[in-house]
């Protein structure tokens, strides 16, 4: 995949489905990751997982803030020490 050939702009969904089936198969091999998905550049690719990761880490943070806060309305500590993030 050379830059003249690749997309632009916002990845499609099966560019996006794509990029999960190789992220399943190849890890974080980035280069074997563009191969797989055929229409992007391994630097697009780079940071398009980047973008995804930050995605879900927020999605994680939201989800346990929305936990923490379920558990301090039932037991009125108010402490969010035991809070653990991976």
């Amino acid at each position: 995949m050379t830059e003249e050939n690749a997309n632009q702009g916002r990845w499609t969904d099966e560019e996006h489905e794509k990029f999960l089936e190789a992220l399943n198969i190849y890890g974080k091999n980035w280069n074997k990751v563009h191969r797989h998905v055929g229409t992007r550049t391994s630097a697009q690719t780079r940071s398009h997982a980047q973008k995804y990761f930050n995605k879900l880490m927020k999605k994680g943070s939201k989800d346990l803030n929305q936990e923490g806060m379920k558990k301090e309305d039932s037991s009125h500590s108010g402490s969010n020490k035991g809070a653990k993030f991976k």
